[in-house]
């Protein structure tokens, strides 16, 4: 792929299942991902070049691509009947995408990619094709030839991948260390906010323990004011007992008085008669009578007095047992906001526990956020030690290969003394024609190596050491043969056309 001067925008990025079909190998569906990239003109005669990327997030050896200019999309529109334009044309593939995007998850999908190589794997070019299924047959939409990217091209990409996953892993340490400070802020703020509310919390606990305890004086204090009540009222309710039974001795005797004060009416009455013949009897019968009538007024005013301390008795009573009702009011009340206050005490010791534990759990997601930036950092710079091994084994390919050529072209001039100097020339144009072809095109290291064959062993083993012509990672140095086994006359020369690199035949 030839290296495009400009600045490219990504107009399509995304990771589209694609089915893969290789030679001799099972059908089998990679989510793979597709870039689409434009460069505009400003030149009325050459608008812009398209690029079409296929790589793979898993694999990031893994590099397909395809240049567009639009002269190639002119041959394009003619092989695949295409009825768009050039500036169409990337939305027309745009479009595509993202219906076989849409469609992936379907068992039976309409719009499907391909991506189809002739050889054993995916080593060489490949098709990738537009399918549009149906139940009676599968229709190519469009068909686009990709070709596998170089060691230089794969570097490129993997030094512009590396360089953009480290500006996103800065951007986004960046942005956790910011959070993290914030949120550090947020929790120790959170934090002192908690252990003054704690200290108030604790505060108000001692002093709802000490009102407590003040109550429960106070309520021992009126529970022995109650029993002193209790026992005043027992013994008051003795006394009423013992004035009501004096009462009723002192009304018994009443009675009698009455009964006898009768009894001496009567009495006076059957001796009026006498009255007259005997008035000394009769003055001492008055005598006694109004002495007795004193005494029934004594006796009268001790009932009244005793009337009076009886009722004095009751009202001492009712009295003491309002106010016993009274403290038994109290004693609830008390004891309800007592009850009240345990029930909050216990609220706020649980709202505590939650905030403890939730500070736990802040600071265990702290603690885990801590080792993922760790194992990002780690990821890092395996990414970069990678990057360093492929460019120096890049470089070692480079001095090889021009090793090589040197060797090549210093045989072919030894070999052939006799010619006149413009065959010279030729066979050193002829040669440097194969250096370049060695370089830009993989596919025909077969021909390189044929050409490299009439080198002697003893020539062959002059120079580099064998162990530079191997790769640690077993990876095919592109241009070189494995082995270069012996030959009787070099091959003709292939004067066919070569198909085109971009487009199938």
């Amino acid at each position: 792929m030839n290296v495009m001067a400009g600045k490219m925008e990504k107009i399509f990025a995304e990771v589209v299942e694609v089915c893969v079909r290789c030679r001799d190998c099972e059908e089998r569906k990679a989510q793979l991902r597709i870039s689409v990239e434009l460069q505009k003109r400003q030149s009325p005669v050459h608008k812009g070049d398209l690029l079409v990327r296929l790589t793979d997030d898993v694999d990031p050896c893994f590099l397909y691509s395809l240049h567009i200019s639009e002269e190639d999309f002119q041959s394009l529109k003619v092989q695949q009947r295409i009825r768009l334009e050039f500036t169409s044309f990337p939305d027309m593939l745009i479009e595509y995408f993202n219906e076989c995007r849409s469609e992936q998850k379907s068992s039976h999908p309409r719009f499907q990619l391909l991506l189809s190589s002739d050889s054993a794997s995916l080593q060489g070019p490949a098709n990738l094709c537009v399918m549009e299924r149906c139940s009676y047959q599968d229709t190519d939409r469009l068909t686009l030839r990709l070709k596998p990217g170089s060691d230089r091209e794969v570097n490129e990409y993997l030094a512009a991948s590396l360089t953009s996953l480290k500006s996103r892993l800065e951007k986004q340490k960046l942005e956790l260390s910011h959070k993290l400070e914030s949120d550090r802020q947020q929790f120790q703020t959170r934090l002192a906010e908690l252990e003054k509310s704690c200290q108030d919390l604790t505060q108000g606990r001692y002093k709802d323990e000490s009102a407590n305890n003040e109550l429960k004086c106070k309520l021992e204090g009126a529970k022995q004011h109650c029993r002193h009540f209790q026992q005043r009222v027992a013994s008051l309710e003795k006394e009423n007992h013992s004035l009501h039974t004096t009462l009723h001795e002192k009304e018994r005797l009443a009675n009698q008085l009455q009964m006898r004060v009768g009894d001496l009416e009567q009495h006076v009455v059957h001796t009026s008669e006498a009255l007259e013949a005997t008035k000394q009897q009769k003055e001492c019968v008055e005598e006694k009578a109004k002495s007795r009538e004193h005494k029934i007024q004594k006796l009268e005013e001790e009932v009244t007095s005793l009337t009076y301390d009886v009722n004095k008795g009751y009202y001492i009573i009712d009295k003491f047992m309002d106010e016993e009702q009274k403290y038994r009011h109290e004693v609830r009340t008390l004891v309800v906001k007592l009850q009240a206050k345990d029930v909050e005490l216990k609220k706020q010791q649980k709202i505590l526990q939650e905030i403890q534990a939730k500070l736990e759990h802040t600071e265990k997601d702290l603690h885990e956020t801590q080792q993922q930036l760790s194992s990002k950092d780690q990821q890092v710079e395996k990414l970069e030690k990678q990057l360093n091994e492929s460019k120096d084994l890049l470089q070692t390919n480079k001095n090889v290969i021009s090793w090589l050529n040197r060797q090549l072209n210093d045989k072919q001039i030894a070999e052939m003394p006799h010619l006149p100097e413009p065959l010279e020339s030729a066979s050193a144009l002829s040669s440097a024609g194969l250096q370049v072809r060695t370089q830009f095109y993989p596919q025909t290291s077969k021909a390189a190596s044929s050409d490299l064959d009439a080198v002697p062993k003893h020539t062959q083993s002059a120079g580099l050491d064998p162990k530079y012509f191997r790769r640690s990672d077993s990876i095919p140095v592109y241009g070189l043969p494995a082995s270069l086994p012996p030959r009787e006359s070099p091959p003709e020369r292939n004067t066919a056309p070569v198909p085109s690199t971009y487009f199938p035949s």
